[in-house]
């Protein structure tokens, strides 16, 4: 996904029905240039969301502070890659679900 300047966060937990398993075959996710981008995942994540994701990549979203939240991060054990580049205001990888 590339230069979408609305874009806030890639997934909206209110947009769909609760415990809803959202992108349970993605292996690839690569967000670039989403200047508005400040969470990648609003709300809490069902278990099998994104259960296959193995790379991630995320570039120029300078508005994000964190990537994950450690719910989400659990939930990510396949992801053997994760590239981060030109993110200025990013802070933390993995931040504690209240702290955010």
């Amino acid at each position: 996904m590339r230069d979408c300047p609305k874009m806030e966060s890639l997934v909206n937990e209110g947009e769909f029905e609760e415990g809803n398993i959202l992108l349970p075959v993605l292996e690839t996710l690569s967000l670039s240039y989403l200047r508005n981008l400040r969470r990648i995942w609003m709300g809490h994540i069902s278990t099998g969301s994104l259960s296959h994701l193995r790379h991630f990549s995320l570039r120029a979203c300078r508005q994000l502070t964190f990537l994950f939240t450690l719910s989400m991060a659990e939930i990510l054990s396949s992801l053997v890659e994760l590239i981060v580049e030109d993110c200025e205001s990013l802070k933390s990888i993995i931040v504690v679900d209240d702290e955010c």
